[in-house]
């Protein structure tokens, strides 16, 4: 038998036991970098849900003062920028405490002369003085409602011009057989 020249004895070669340097450094920047997508996709679902949350405040908050306003709890009356003190998370737990709180709401009212409604919007919006950074979370209720003036108008003429005009009633006797 003759060995080739270029051929190793099989008793030379080591059996490879372990990992090189180079496999090793290779496994942890591919650790890092998947680490630093998985940080990266979690602080976006957190910002999401975090505006989510805002979202559905504003929502809450807004039907609450739409109700409130409808059911004569606040007066029928605009408003500009007002805190919302009585939301359970708007932050401030009593009216003195006006720098501790997160959402402020705007009432506007608009007539319609022609129908006698009145047009009523409520708008609440996020208050983040400290946070340039994030978009306030806006949300926006429209409700149409009678105008209780006009209606009130409108019944105090209607009984004057009924009460002017007198009625005459006549009763026809019919002869008895």
């Amino acid at each position: 038998m003759s060995i080739s020249r270029f051929a190793l004895p099989t008793s030379n070669i080591r059996k490879r036991c372990g990992l090189t340097l180079i496999e090793i450094i290779m496994s942890l920047f591919f650790l890092a970098g998947s680490l630093a997508v998985v940080a990266s996709i979690s602080r976006t679902s957190m910002t999401n849900a975090v505006s989510a949350r805002d979202a559905t405040q504003a929502q809450l908050l807004c039907e609450s003062i739409m109700s409130q306003l409808m059911n004569g709890m606040i007066e029928f009356e605009s408003a500009y920028d007002k805190p919302a003190l009585d939301f359970p998370d708007s932050g401030a737990s009593n009216p003195n405490d006006v720098n501790n709180y997160k959402w402020t709401y705007s009432i506007e009212l608009n007539t319609l002369d022609d129908y006698g409604l009145l047009e009523v919007v409520v708008t609440v919006t996020q208050y983040l003085p400290n946070n340039p950074s994030r978009e306030p979370i806006s949300c926006r209720l429209v409700r149409w409602a009678l105008d209780k003036a006009a209606v009130k108008e409108a019944l105090e003429s209607e009984s004057a011009v009924s009460g002017s005009e007198t009625t005459t009633t006549s009763s026809i006797s019919t002869p008895a057989n």
